[in-house]
């Protein structure tokens, strides 16, 4: 558990350098943020955004995890549990994606039946 927790840690930091991108992209096309006076669609757009960029940055992790996985298993040597830990770790992944790919569903139907038709679809 502590080698998770010291590896999610990691990660975390990895992405630390990348924070003013993230925060940039976040704020694009935001031009109320200099008079103070933001709509509730423009707060919904950076929501949205954040969500997308969070989707894209979980479903990586899960997606290199995976991988992982499969070179776990694959370096196993015929080693029982190290073939079951490759199997745990691949199982594991998988379910991750597809919570993620479940509430990228979620969050699309959501933004659909309200209406909204911003940031989200890409092909507007």
């Amino acid at each position: 558990m502590n080698k998770i927790f010291k590896s999610i840690i990691l990660l975390v930091l990895s992405f630390y350098p990348l924070k003013p991108l993230f925060a940039r992209e976040l704020l694009s096309g935001i031009s109320c943020i200099e008079s103070g006076n933001c709509t509730l669609n423009e707060i919904l757009g950076v929501a949205v955004k954040a969500t997308t960029i969070l989707l894209g940055l979980s479903g990586t992790v899960a997606l290199l995890f995976f991988v992982y996985g499969g070179i776990v298993f694959l370096i196993s040597g015929g080693s029982p549990d190290k073939v079951t830990k490759g199997k745990q770790i691949i199982t594991n992944s998988v379910i991750g994606i597809i919570i993620i790919f479940t509430s990228y569903l979620i969050i699309d139907f959501t933004m659909k039946a309200i209406g909204y038709g911003g940031a989200w679809n890409v092909s507007n």
